[in-house]
């Protein structure tokens, strides 16, 4: 049995650089789309939780979501004069204008990211500022708040979800969050983080999840067996407004030096609604990066439930959408990005650094169908023009 490290504990973190001693055959990597055996995984019975199949079955994705794989590749973010490291969260703010959180300490980066609307390619990026928050000691999920003068943190010490003024960094409110949240594991506790931003400001939602299983809910993530982990939903006033449980996938490979993990490292909850899952996953086959779409037909919400290793229940479903597998880069964040050609929106993960790995940007392209009774231009231009909108009413 693996014992878990006491909540409060840190956990070494992985040092990828060290596994290239002795490994070069580890160095191959492949970014592709779901192929037929991993495309579909319907809701799994309680009685089939804890032998999950290691690979999502079945059909062809859902209509309405379908990411592309332009095949750029990975582009380097140089730390710049701010000296930006360690990025686990980022968020699109309009035009060419992201922001970027460490979890090595409580710093907002501003970053410069320009789109090629044809390509999808990223044509420049650069770090320009920084600003150091109020509060907070590992940072990972972000959102860039839809009035524009702050952002929202997820800290995955704690835990803790902070809203903290973009001008200043002076810390402005918290999320309360469930009890339940009290039994995060060490390291494995809130990494992700999403807000939809609807047509109207009372349908906006805020999401995050624990990386691996409370420890009420059953055991971290193995070879052979995904992970329980909730996926909490806020209201649009940030009050608890439903949670469902998710099964990550196994990771592939074996064991290696302690450090295995397979769980959910960011969000992205769409304007339409639908919600988009980062899983990440690292062993002896390096680290691996899948998005899911989540599909709650049939799921039981969670939220009463003191315990998911004893407690019935159905989790949610899940697509494969795009997976890139055996790479060096740890990909934590996740964000939409500036409108692309053929009514297509710009997608972007982050790379970590910690520990040696790469610090890098990697772009796809995403369909999405938009919020009925909305226009496209609502769902490429959400986090601008609504926004904007907002603010001057």
């Amino acid at each position: 049995m693996n014992e878990q490290p006491p909540v409060g504990a840190r956990r070494r973190r992985v040092q990828p650089w060290k596994l290239l001693l002795g490994w070069p055959w580890l160095l191959s990597c492949t970014a592709v789309s779901p192929t037929p055996d991993l495309a579909r995984s319907p809701a799994p019975s309680p009685e089939a939780v804890a032998a999950a199949s290691p690979q999502a079955v079945a059909a062809a994705p859902p209509a309405g979501v379908t990411i592309v794989d332009p095949g750029h590749g990975s582009t380097a973010l140089a730390a710049g004069s701010p000296g930006a490291s360690q990025l686990s969260g980022i968020v699109y703010a309009g035009a060419d204008r992201y922001y970027a959180i460490s979890d090595a300490g409580a710093v907002l980066f501003e970053l410069s990211i320009q789109i090629d609307p044809a390509s999808a390619a990223i044509l420049s990026a650069s770090v320009v500022d920084s600003q150091v928050l109020a509060s907070g000691s590992d940072l990972e999920g972000l959102v860039h708040h839809p009035l524009g003068g702050s952002v929202l943190a997820a800290d995955e010490a704690g835990p803790a979800i902070r809203e903290y003024r973009l001008s200043d960094g002076a810390e402005l409110s918290s999320v309360a969050l469930p009890p339940v949240y009290a039994q995060v594991r060490s390291n494995l506790s809130l990494e992700s983080l999403s807000m939809r931003v609807a047509a109207s400001g009372s349908d906006d939602a805020l999401w995050t999840a624990n990386e691996e299983a409370l420890a009420v809910d059953g055991p971290t993530a193995t070879a052979s067996a995904g992970t329980l982990v909730r996926l909490q939903r806020f209201d649009a006033t940030f009050a608890p407004d439903g949670q469902w449980a998710y099964l990550t996938d196994p990771y592939p490979g074996a064991p290696f030096l302690g450090q295995e993990r397979s769980g959910v490292s960011d969000l992205l909850a769409l304007p339409d609604g639908e919600l988009l899952v980062l899983e990440r996953s690292f062993s002896s086959a390096l680290f691996r990066a899948r998005l899911y779409q989540v599909d709650f037909d049939g799921a039981t919400d969670t939220s009463a439930l003191a315990s998911l290793a004893t407690d019935p229940f159905t989790p949610v479903g899940k697509t494969l959408l795009w997976e890139r597998t055996g790479v060096l880069e740890n990909f934590e964040g996740l964000t939409l990005g500036p409108p692309l050609d053929a009514g297509d929106q710009g997608l972007l993960l982050v790379s970590d650094n910690g520990s040696g790995a790469p610090q890098s940007l990697y772009p796809l392209r995403i369909s999405a169908v938009p919020e009925p009774g909305a226009t496209t231009s609502l769902l490429v231009g959400v986090l601008g023009l609504v926004a904007l909108a907002r603010a001057r009413s």
